[in-house]
């Protein structure tokens, strides 16, 4: 679990707005407007965002991680794209440069990145919300994890 610290290094790098939930140590807390006792979590504009681990998260929120693992160019892509998720209020808002594949539980969002990149985006939802036919309905998803960050398949 993140520490506040690393709470608000990742909001500092996204630009984001928190919202509370979770328990912490007393002492790294800070009030919400309710006046509770609850640690932040990090909200990307409505489109809520998680990661699949901590090696993940710290790609995607430290620019010096990000820089070491894949240069200056997936860098920036990576930044400018999380803010484009920051911005967006349902997955299906996220429109320049992704391709939604797979169906049902198995659909997943990709990114390009340039270079070669892609990040792969999942809903993330207890139950996701899902069309008639159960595929993913993107226009009501407003949760995600950033799944993985992959060399893009050659056709």
């Amino acid at each position: 679990m993140a520490s506040v610290n690393q709470t608000f290094a990742l909001a500092r790098f996204l630009g984001a707005r928190f919202h509370f939930a979770g328990e912490f140590n007393r002492s790294a807390l800070h009030r919400n407007k309710n006046g509770s006792d609850r640690a932040t979590r990090l909200t990307a504009g409505e489109l809520e965002l998680a990661f699949e681990d901590e090696q993940l998260r710290a790609i995607c929120t430290t620019r010096g991680r990000a820089l070491a693992v894949h240069g200056p160019e997936i860098a920036q892509e990576l930044k400018k794209r999380l803010a484009d998720i920051r911005a967006a209020e349902t997955a299906s808002d996220l429109l320049v440069g992704i391709r939604f594949v797979g169906d049902g539980e198995c659909a997943a969002i990709y990114v390009t990145l340039g270079g070669g990149f892609e990040l792969v985006l999942v809903a993330n939802h207890v139950q996701n919300p899902t069309k008639g036919s159960g595929k993913i309905d993107w226009d009501n998803v407003t949760r995600v994890k950033v799944s993985q960050i992959s060399r893009m398949a050659t056709e």
